[in-house]
């Protein structure tokens, strides 16, 4: 009976941490909004890139990638070409077709093929510079966390049409992606590479496959909650590790609006007003890409998110989008 009772708490914690397929987002009463979505990271770049470059989901110059190497032995594509020949790559992102490594496209036949043959000149480690993650993304109304969790990623090559224009991507083939529910320690030679991506998601990117809610509802629902639970929740300035005071939570995506009321004497009132749903435009996910050398694998850790909204002029006129505060899982 103890045993039951400890596995069935361990199988509540699993669900109640991050679930991880779509049978069991569907299965969770407290996932209210979900959706399949593609996220384009490009290697060694950050917020000031000209993301019209490359033409990728959702970036642009709203919506940014930052990136911060913590360990910059090599680049993720380096090591990936490096190990090429031993990786398991599929062809599409279900994982279901191997793609053979004598299928990979790894050379150019067009360059150079006096010297290297039919397979003509090999493109270097450098070339295959952008990655596409397909993820699921929900929230959970039970933690007041929307999540993000990764199934599988694309290494790709940009195929240019002018020397800065990207007119399409060649996709090397997709590996499979560990989704890492917490924190764990690595040994330092198994951690050759450990990228930290910051990345903005807009809510219309998302291919929606579960909508108990729509997304502004689950916005709704999130913030009510967060202000409602002002004195025992933590949340923390979005750019800095200060943790927010119960006062500041409270009033958290509300308008104060003044007034004055007519009675036997003038009194000037104060209230607070929810801000339109319309205001929030997706979500900011702070996440670790390691490199495990010894299982030749990638592993993400997703460590926490902040809300995004647009920032606008009196004039209504839109300047851009910032962070409201960062929540830790």
């Amino acid at each position: 009976m103890k045993q039951s009772i400890f596995l069935f708490t361990i199988l509540l914690w699993n669900i109640n941490v991050f679930a991880q397929t779509k049978q069991e987002i569907y299965n969770n009463p407290d996932i209210v909004w979900a959706g399949i979505i593609d996220l384009d990271f490009v290697v060694d770049a950050d917020s000031s890139t000209n993301w019209k470059e490359y033409a990728i989901s959702d970036l642009d110059d709203w919506f940014k990638q930052k990136t911060a190497e913590s360990n910059p032995q090599k680049t993720l594509n380096e090591i990936i070409i490096e190990n090429v020949e031993t990786l398991q790559f599929y062809e599409y992102d279900r994982l279901k077709y191997e793609k053979h490594y004598q299928s990979l496209e790894l050379s150019d036949p067009l360059v150079e093929p006096e010297t290297y043959g039919e397979n003509g000149k090999p493109f270097l480690a450098s070339a295959f510079n952008v990655f596409r993650l397909k993820c699921y993304f929900y929230y959970d109304k039970s933690t007041l966390d929307f999540k993000i969790v990764p199934q599988a990623v694309a290494v790709m090559r940009p195929i240019y049409d002018a020397p800065d224009e990207v007119l399409s991507y060649d996709i090397l083939g997709w590996l499979s992606v560990e989704h890492l529910a917490k924190a764990i320690k690595i040994n330092d030679a198994i951690q050759v590479c450990n990228f930290k991506f910051e990345r903005d998601i807009a809510f219309y990117s998302a291919k929606v496959f579960k909508q108990e809610w729509t997304d502004e509802e689950a916005v709704d629902n999130f913030m009510a909650n967060i202000r409602r639970k002002a004195e025992t929740i933590e949340l923390y300035e979005p750019y800095e590790t200060k943790r927010m005071n119960s006062e500041t939570i409270s009033i958290l995506g509300l308008d104060e609006i003044y007034g004055l009321r007519f009675d036997a004497d003038y009194e000037e009132t104060q209230e607070y007003v929810p801000w339109s749903p319309e205001v929030y435009q997706g979500i900011r996910f702070s996440m670790n890409w390691i490199w495990n050398a010894e299982r030749q694998q990638l592993s993400i850790l997703t460590t926490d998110f902040a809300p995004l909204i647009f920032v606008e002029d009196d004039g209504r006129t839109v300047l851009g989008i910032q962070s409201l505060f960062r929540k830790f899982y």
